[in-house]
């Protein structure tokens, strides 16, 4: 263990909370901080993790270092009161087309892809689910409870280490950049790393980030008796079993939006899908949206400020916020204690640097 950092982070949504784990494990001393925001991306997240996305048939890079990273996580002895919050399920994608079929047949075939997905040949729950063709049975993955997992870790790592966790706005004005001292604190802090996902598009420091906010509506619906409990549906829209005949669908992706609150057409759009992916009835019973932070290529932000040694970034985890979070929280840790020379140039904040120069 290399010397005890003092360590102030901005934001507790799932960037500030990993980092702030994956900081406290690694010995350094942290004070945290975060404004309650009640559709925050962290808070209205369904918690999905899908390692076979879009349209076309494609495997998410490094899908199974994601992956390990993730339920590694929740084997840490410190965090085993977190993993009844980590749901591993497989999900069933009917296909959609011909051209459906015969692209994922073409990838299942390759080793990468075999691992991690089945062709479902004959339709499952015919009665239920459209599904005529059958469909891919992507084998690794689930959600989280997000939400929970944010909640839960501040007392445990209360418990495990030096770390203190306050509610409340962070006020720009009050930092010092250059030395790390933040007014109303005793003590000057060796990293100040600002997690605050959208947030981020008032923050003075780093306006040279092309963040991208991607509008997601999610609703939470309840169905009759009949419904899978043990499989996500992800036809059109995805469908997660929470508990007893509640799931949360959705989600909608969109670029352009006039706020960040659920629209009727939003509500539509999601319930028209789940209503033409299975045929049990079900009710809305509540609608949320929120504004997902997202960079140009998708992939997260981390990095040391260009000016200001001591700020660092952690952003940008976007849509696959459960999926990339622990891997790279634990990347920017190792890194910034020096057992990692250098962040990968798809996810280092310089970037972005060519804004500034």
């Amino acid at each position: 263990m290399g010397e005890k950092k003092n360590i102030f982070i901005v934001g507790a949504g799932l960037a500030g909370s990993l980092i702030a784990a994956r900081s406290i494990l690694a010995g350094h001393r942290v004070e945290m901080r975060d404004q309650f925001v009640h559709n925050s991306a962290t808070r209205v997240a369904a918690g999905l993790f899908n390692v076979m996305t879009g349209k076309v048939a494609k495997k998410t890079q490094f899908a199974e270092e994601l992956l390990d990273s993730l339920k590694g996580f929740f084997e840490i002895e410190a965090f085993a009161e977190l993993k009844p919050l980590l749901h591993l399920m497989p999900i069933y994608r009917p296909f959609e087309s011909g051209q459906s079929y015969n692209d994922w047949m073409a990838k299942i075939t390759e080793p990468d892809y075999a691992a991690l997905a089945r062709h479902q040949a004959s339709p499952i729950l015919p009665d239920l689910i459209e599904n005529p063709m059958g469909g891919l049975e992507v084998k690794t993955c689930g959600w989280v409870d997000t939400v929970g997992l944010c909640t839960n870790l501040i007392p445990i790592l209360s418990k495990i280490g030096d770390f203190k966790f306050e509610q409340g706005a962070f006020d720009y004005a009050d930092l010092d950049p250059e030395t790390g001292s933040i007014k109303g604190e005793q003590e000057a802090f060796d990293e100040v790393i600002f997690c605050e996902g959208i947030g981020i598009k008032q923050n003075p420091l780093f306006d040279f980030v092309d963040l991208r906010p991607l509008k997601g509506q999610v609703l939470d619906l309840k169905f009759e008796d009949g419904m899978p409990s043990d499989i996500i549906i992800n036809k059109q829209a995805f469908l997660i079993p929470k508990d007893k005949n509640n799931y949360t669908s959705g989600s909608t992706y969109e670029l352009r939006y006039e706020d960040d609150q659920p629209t009727p057409e939003g509500i539509k759009s999601i319930s028209d899908s789940v209503s033409r992916a299975v045929s049990i009835p079900f009710s809305v019973t509540s609608a949320k949206a929120s504004l997902r932070p997202t960079s140009p290529n998708r992939w997260p932000i981390l990095g040391r400020h260009p000016k200001h040694k001591r700020i660092i970034v952690f952003n940008g985890l976007g849509t696959k916020g459960v999926l990339q979070g622990p891997y790279y929280s634990e990347m920017l840790r190792k890194w910034l204690d020096g057992e990692l020379e250098a962040l990968p140039r798809g996810i280092d904040l310089a970037r972005f640097l060519k804004k500034i120069a």
